[in-house]
């Protein structure tokens, strides 16, 4: 077995991609999101690359090959030859690393955890690289623990929707006492005012629909926006109907 690192270019990929006889069902999901790193440089060398077998069929590694076609991008990566075909029943079926223990292994960051992660591709409205949810934490990453101190864990309330909601309206600044206020009554489902009602609805609506489903969370995140717009201007609404889109962004 012989491993060296080389410089592959997207047509030697397609090269390799030609040896590819049998192999698991591409993920084109996996594709792209290995593609957005390699365009935006943020691809790195590690141990992990392609490998072939000791009869020249890839062993791993399709989903890097055609991530360098997809993005156009040479990549040095290593490269190993010889495998012997019994070594495929250990290959990809260890743990993978997730992306907070990635950035945590890496130093990146001692503070992120998956929960943070959640909040952010749900802001994001998409899966973030590594790269991209290290930026976008660390640049919210004082409104992401406000909303994470002051909505304190409650099972079907706290979530990546209610907590998104806060800590976009704290990144924007949004009156603290305000965000304080709709956290206390939220959580507790205590009303202090008439105001609070809309609040009250909206915490009836998370516990009556607990739905994990990307739609439903981002229409709560929306719900939140929403009510805790209302606290702002004072306004009594009687039904709390999701906006078009985010009163609140990260910008």
């Amino acid at each position: 077995m012989k491993s060296e690192v080389i410089k592959l270019t997207p047509s030697l990929a397609e090269h390799f991609l030609s040896k590819n006889l049998l192999n698991r069902n591409i993920s084109h999901a996996l594709v792209a999101k290995y593609a957005s790193d390699m365009e935006n440089g943020d691809w790195e060398l590690t141990h992990q690359g392609i490998a072939f077998y000791d009869d020249g069929s890839i062993a791993d590694g399709q989903h890097r090959l055609l991530a360098i076609i997809k993005s156009g991008v040479t990549i040095l990566m290593m490269v190993t030859h010889g495998l012997k075909k019994e070594t495929s029943l250990g290959i990809d079926v260890h743990r993978p690393r997730s992306v907070s223990d990635a950035i945590k292994i890496g130093g990146f960051s001692d503070w992120i955890e998956g929960k943070h992660i959640s909040v952010a591709n749900l802001i994001a409205d998409k899966t973030l690289t590594s790269t991209e949810t290290i930026d976008l934490l660390n640049k919210m990453e004082e409104s992401i623990k406000f909303a994470m101190t002051h909505l304190s864990s409650r099972r079907y309330l706290t979530n990546s929707s209610s907590y998104g909601a806060v800590a976009l309206a704290h990144y924007n600044y949004v009156d603290v006492g305000i965000l304080e206020r709709f956290c206390k009554v939220f959580i507790s489902g205590v009303s202090e005012n008439k105001l609070d009602s809309s609040v009250i609805r909206l915490r009836d609506d998370f516990l009556k629909n607990p739905s994990n489903r990307r739609s439903i969370k981002i229409e709560k995140l929306f719900k939140c926006q929403r009510v805790i717009l209302a606290l702002v201007q004072n306004e009594q609404i009687n039904r709390v109907i999701a906006p078009r889109e985010l009163i609140w962004n990260i910008h």
